[in-house]
């Protein structure tokens, strides 16, 4: 009897470890402080952006679930600063809808807004999602449970990252951002950790901007109108990510 719980309890140690494991990570590129501040003035010449540290960046690739329940690999971008003597604040930013697999963030490098976070003294990520990046399934489009692990398990991915490596070391301050798409995986990431794992997360201040958040009010009555949309894609996105999703329940 005793052999068969040590083997019931290995297995269900093994079901469940996949969630946030870091699989793999690749050097993308580093900026100096130099290179920085000649970008974001070009950029921002508005703006008296601190330049303080230089910038390394990483793609990584990591455990997470899909829709239904199984175990895949999404892929996204690291950035941290070059300075090691000391932790930073973890930002998550979630991106807005992509429609090509190779636009994801890990697949392209700095962006003005990594550089900025980075030499202000962040550690900055973007998960690519399920079907961007190295994912090559169909792109589960405003599911919110899986969009939700998506970023939940790139941040256990990024604290294994610094804890393996010592490249970069956290502190105890999480932020959660996101604009369009990236609005509503913000909002879903933050409910799941509030509901289910705020003994994990505790998160410092969350910004999910722009975000499709009443779909079946707001999004529903702008598709069907008769009103121009300069973007219809976004019907087809959602019809068939909900199509993938609940067709085989």
């Amino acid at each position: 009897m005793k052999n068969i719980l040590i083997i019931l309890a290995l297995s269900f140690s093994y079901l469940f470890s996949y969630r946030g494991e870091l699989v793999s990570f690749n050097f993308v590129d580093s900026l100096n402080v130099i290179e920085i501040e000649d970008y974001l003035g070009d950029e921002f010449n508005d703006f008296d952006l601190s330049t303080e540290y230089s910038a390394i960046m990483y793609a990584i690739q990591y455990e997470t679930v899909d829709s239904f329940g199984n175990s895949v690999i999404a892929s996204g971008m690291l950035a941290f600063p070059a300075t090691i003597n000391k932790a930073y604040p973890l930002v998550s930013f979630q991106h807005g809808t992509q429609i090509r697999r190779a636009s994801a963030p890990s697949m392209n490098g700095f962006n003005a807004l990594s550089r900025a976070m980075v030499t202000a003294g962040y550690i900055y990520m973007e998960p690519d999602y399920l079907g961007l990046g190295i994912s090559d399934m169909l792109h589960p489009y405003h599911l919110k449970d899986v969009t939700a692990f998506t970023v939940i398990d790139m941040l256990r991915a990024v604290k294994q990252f610094c804890n393996e490596t010592n490249f970069s070391q956290y502190n105890n301050q999480l932020f959660l951002a996101g604009y369009s798409e990236g609005g509503y995986a913000t909002m879903a990431a933050v409910k799941e950790i509030e509901e289910n794992l705020s003994d994990e997360f505790d998160i410092t201040m969350s910004f999910p901007m722009a975000g499709a958040y009443d779909l079946s009010g707001v999004m529903v009555d702008l598709m069907l109108s008769e009103e121009f949309y300069p973007d219809p894609f976004y019907l087809p996105f959602f019809v068939l990510s909900y199509i993938e999703r609940y067709s085989h329940t």
